[in-house]
């Protein structure tokens, strides 16, 4: 929903909400499709709730890809493809490396003698290890310019008062 937001701003303060509602129903009518034909499918292994999960996913992916496109063609917007992909390339990167991290952890942790509290801790190295390895990759493609760096600035009065200097001081390191 949050990538729905800014074409969906576009759309209302150019008074063509009238798409939103005709989409918003075609991206229903997918959920309750895919919803239907999904949790019966899943439901034979026992798990429906899969289904919904995948029917409400892929139908988020239509309603938004949708708007987007209209947005895209019939407002002449131009998007940075080239910095839009470097952002995908990184975050589908660390992804990967998060999901092989979540599958591969737990065995090794059980090999050291680690059997309690082993979900705790691949969460914490997950986490962690995913964000820091998300800075490295968006700094190694270049994926901000000076002007993502004047944005992204801003954002530091969000944080506590103690992490301030840590996201300056990572903001910096990401954009040199």
């Amino acid at each position: 929903k949050a990538l729905l937001k800014p074409a969906i701003q576009l759309l209302q303060a150019r008074e063509k909400q009238s798409l939103l509602v005709y989409w918003m129903m075609v991206s229903a009518t997918v959920t309750v499709t895919l919803d239907y034909l999904l949790i019966r499918y899943f439901q034979a292994s026992g798990h429906g709730s899969i289904g919904a999960v995948w029917g409400n996913g892929i139908a988020q992916i239509v309603a938004a890809t949708g708007v987007w496109m209209f947005v895209i063609q019939r407002e002449h917007l131009v998007l940075p493809w080239s910095a839009l992909a470097r952002l995908a390339a990184s975050a589908g990167l660390m992804a990967v490396a998060t999901y092989l991290l979540a599958i591969y952890l737990p065995p090794l942790l059980a090999l050291v003698g680690v059997t309690a509290g082993y979900a705790l801790i691949v969460a914490l190295i997950g986490v962690t290890g995913g964000a820091l390895l998300y800075a490295f990759l968006l700094k190694i493609t270049g994926s901000f310019d000076a002007e993502d760096f004047i944005r992204l600035g801003k954002l530091e009065s969000h944080f506590p008062a103690p992490l301030q200097p840590w996201y300056s001081r990572g903001l910096q390191w990401i954009m040199t």
